[in-house]
């Protein structure tokens, strides 16, 4: 079970499109000003987060440099959800770690 207050913020975000405020701090500004590099998969088949979620939560990053990326049953090979796909998560594993490779360290 979810606690209440995770319910109560995704109902909010879900009614509004935006992220409540979280102990006094706007959460839609901090994550407009996040500048760290962004790996943002959506799965095929996740009623929980479509694609289009993700969409929305990619197009608040202003700031930041943003990679998106599908994981589609095809790359899988196997099905997937909002639960299932770790249990196809080879492919994406490694697209993560190539990703993750590929970043440059702060100076």
């Amino acid at each position: 079970r979810q606690a209440r207050g995770v319910i109560r913020d995704w109902a909010y975000t879900a009614r509004t499109g935006r992220f409540p405020s979280l102990d006094g701090v706007d959460a839609e500004a901090a994550v407009r000003r996040l500048t760290t590099p962004v790996l943002a998969v959506s799965m095929d088949d996740d009623s929980f987060t479509p694609h289009a979620t993700l969409d929305h939560l990619c197009a608040k990053l202003t700031a930041a440099p943003v990679t998106r990326a599908r994981y589609t049953v095809a790359e899988a090979g196997a099905p997937l959800d909002h639960f299932v796909w770790v249990r196809a998560g080879g492919p994406l594993a490694r697209r993560v770690a190539d990703f993750a490779a590929a970043l440059t360290p702060p100076a």
